[in-house]
């Protein structure tokens, strides 16, 4: 049974990374005892994960961990503060479950990629598209931003580093995690380097498209490919007719390319962490119940 003590008066007071995302977090922590295993169970980096945890600490004047090289194992404050947390995300769960008893889809007004839209949320869109309450499907993330802070949107789905450009409040939980592809007629060498890319021609989606801006600042510029902006996967893989001609696809969408191209995987630093992002909790909830991700 957990014991709780009661927390200084001084607590009461607004916290800035007190959030119900933190909670999570922090809890996810806690329970694999690692930072970095919590890192890849949340599908963000260790030294966010790390640097959170550190503010956290930082608001509540107390350390929550004891870090070793062994991982990291709670204090007398961390296992309070872990109690503490349970308790909150428990009766949040049971509040909007009582509040959510028949929630609608109406409600939900959502945007995102079309490679989610057709790949990793395939089925939660073709079944459910016509029941939400407004729907964009954008390979142009400046549209999307855009759409979300003038509230023609309340969620997205977009990669994790555009979180920064919303300018409104939000809820933020980690989906997935995904790999890019290099998709072409030519065969590579197991390893492929930025200087394998001047050779190509590349078919991508305009320059607002996250994988754009993704190769752009890897790529050294004397090594960027000749590139041609192209608005659909579907138009980019039919293009495809010469050897030096290529495109690049999500893991998720491999399986709409031909038999007869050949996959590269592109080098780690070009995943993508997809993110759900939603002004309120039970938006989120929402969308997590259908896909049975939470």
């Amino acid at each position: 049974m957990a014991v709780f003590a009661r927390w200084p008066c001084d607590f009461y007071m607004t916290f800035q990374h007190l959030s119900i995302e933190n909670m999570q977090l922090f809890v996810t922590v806690a329970d694999n005892s690692s930072i970095s295993r919590a890192a890849e169970q949340l599908f963000i980096d260790a030294s966010s994960v790390s640097r959170k945890i550190s503010l956290i600490e930082e608001e509540l004047s107390n350390q929550l961990f004891i870090r070793s090289n062994q991982g990291v194992a709670l204090t007398d404050t961390g296992i309070l503060f872990y109690n503490f947390c349970q308790e909150t995300l428990k009766n949040l769960s049971e509040l909007f479950e009582h509040l959510s008893v028949n929630p609608s889809l109406s409600q939900l007004k959502i945007g995102t990629y079309d490679s989610v839209s057709v790949g990793l949320y395939k089925d939660f869109f073709s079944e459910n598209f016509s029941k939400l309450g407004a729907v964009k499907i954008s390979n142009q993330i400046d549209n999307l931003i855009q759409s979300f802070n003038n509230n023609q949107l309340n969620t997205l789905i977009i990669d994790d580093e555009f979180s920064k450009f919303l300018t409104e409040n939000f809820y933020e939980k980690s989906l997935a995690k995904e790999a890019f592809y290099l998709v072409s007629h030519q065969k590579f060498a197991n390893s492929f380097d930025s200087k394998n890319w001047k050779q190509l021609e590349l078919f991508l989606n305009p320059k607002s498209c996250p994988i754009h801006q993704k190769l752009l600042a890897l790529c050294p510029k004397e090594n960027l490919p000749k590139i041609h902006e192209i608005e659909y996967t579907a138009s980019a893989l039919s293009f495809l007719v010469s050897s030096n001609q290529a495109t690049i696809l999500q893991s998720s969408l491999k399986k709409y390319a031909s038999e007869n191209f050949y996959f590269q995987k592109l080098p780690e630093n070009f995943n993508r962490n997809l993110v759900i992002l939603s002004r309120t909790l039970s938006d989120q909830e929402l969308f997590l119940r259908k896909n049975n991700t939470q």
